[in-house]
């Protein structure tokens, strides 16, 4: 169903001028040799990954990260044509599809990976893969919190790599309080220090990856030592701060406008109260406005 314009009750307003002042505020918090990862996972945080995606191709994205084969598959259907990592599971049934559409797989076990392998070598394909390791965040990811004792971790890992099927394109790991300031520093330090020392381990294996990434939003506004081949920026492309504690968001722009109407406009007595459990009392005669934005 087509709703046109006479009919709208509420409605979200993107401005691509903002994302495009985004982009290039983030450009400018890198060095010119370091890739640019737009994350467009969960239809570009709500704000139309197609449209956001195709904009920032010609602004000269490196690469687009989302959350689901379906995901990927609407940008490339879209036209997009760089990169595309998916960053959560991808059914290993898929792989075909995988490679049909030119897609790069995170690979976080070496269960998943052995299956995938497996399914590459039967449909006889080769795989793009981005290791993920688990330094500190507790979700997906090859466990290297702390080298004496997550050794076992990065051996499953070097095996995935040698799995027929599969080519070891990246390796990445993902900060869990990069937006915490100070409270969170020495955390995210000591997880970059486990993806720099496993990143040695690979290269001392004779593994290689064309790109290192771990600097998440707020990371490439505080962290500019961490950013390694490539930096993945989320909600910083539509001008949001990561969380108040951030610095250097004073250039983001808001993408997102959401707007409505007012439905019925009336006038409260002294003492009336107002909706569902009476939360709120007119402390005398006022004007209030009713405005259609959902339940």
């Amino acid at each position: 169903m087509i709703i046109k314009n006479k009919q709208k009750r509420v409605w979200a307003e993107i401005d691509l001028n903002c994302a495009e002042d985004n982009f290039r505020f983030i450009r400018s918090r890198i060095k010119p040799e370091t890739g640019l990862c737009c994350v467009v996972k969960a239809n570009g945080y709500g704000h139309g990954a197609l449209q956001l995606a195709s904009l920032y191709e010609k602004l000269g994205a490196d690469l687009f990260a989302v959350s689901n084969i379906e995901e990927a598959i609407q940008l490339r259907n879209g036209g997009v044509s760089k990169p595309v990592l998916i960053l959560g599971y991808t059914p290993v049934l898929c792989a075909k599809e995988l490679a049909a559409y030119g897609l790069s797989q995170c690979v976080y076990s070496e269960e998943y990976g052995a299956a995938l392998s497996e399914c590459c070598v039967s449909g006889g394909i080769r795989l793009p893969v981005h290791i993920k390791l688990d330094t500190g965040m507790g979700r997906l990811g090859f466990r290297y919190r702390a080298p004496e004792k997550d050794r076992g971790g990065l051996e499953a890992a070097a095996r995935v790599c040698q799995l027929p099927g599969l080519e070891p394109e990246g390796i990445f790991t993902h900060f869990a309080a990069a937006d915490e300031g100070g409270a969170g520093a020495d955390f995210t330090l000591s997880q970059y220090e486990c993806f720099r020392e496993a990143c040695g381990f690979f290269a001392e294996k004779g593994i290689r990856f064309s790109v290192r990434h771990c600097s998440n939003s707020a990371a490439i506004l505080e962290r500019p030592e961490f950013q390694e081949d490539m930096v993945r920026a989320g909600i910083i492309l539509y001008g949001l701060k990561p969380s108040p504690l951030v610095k250097n968001t004073q250039s983001l722009k808001p993408v997102m406008t959401l707007k409505s109407v007012i439905s019925h406009i009336k006038t409260l007595q002294a003492g009336d109260t107002v909706s569902y459990g009476r939360t709120f009392t007119a402390p005398g005669p006022m004007k209030v406005a009713t405005v259609p934005m959902g339940y």
